[in-house]
């Protein structure tokens, strides 16, 4: 095992369940957006909620709060700045980001892209060179 994680999947928003192949903390996903700023995200293992995430842009769109609960454990909250990608006007939260591990404290040195797909449905992006974990990111 190289030590390195990197999740990829494609989920559309309005609460349809999208499979997440190959992570084995979660295998679907539901996305749905809240506003403009915020969206949510329940991560779910064979149909059961295992995780729900809240990721919230920051007024002027440079920054990214995510929290991530689950029962049974403390909420998970990681801070994002962006760090490259235009913001696009549809969707605010797309575009390139990286933890801000002054802010986080789960701090796992991840990488986070999140960019629409063309076709109403947003792709993810994870890297990190932890083993996996629940997305807290996932994110939108």
């Amino acid at each position: 095992m190289s030590g390195q994680t990197h999740l990829d999947f494609t989920a559309k928003s309005g609460g349809h369940n999208t499979p997440v192949p190959g992570n084995p903390a979660f295998n679907q996903v539901e996305l749905r957006r809240i506003d403009k700023k915020q969206a949510e995200v329940k991560e779910k293992k064979d149909g059961v909620a295992v995780a729900t995430v809240r990721e919230k842009l920051s007024k002027d769109g440079n920054e990214l709060t995510i929290t991530t609960a689950s029962t049974g454990h403390a909420d998970q909250i990681t801070v994002w700045n962006r760090t490259g990608g235009a913001k696009v006007g549809r969707d605010l939260l797309a575009g390139e980001w990286t933890q801000d591990l002054g802010k986080t404290r789960m701090r796992q040195g991840l990488a986070l892209k999140i960019e629409p797909d063309g076709n109403g449905a947003v792709r993810f992006w994870v890297i990190s060179a932890t083993p996996p974990v629940s997305m807290g990111s996932s994110t939108i």
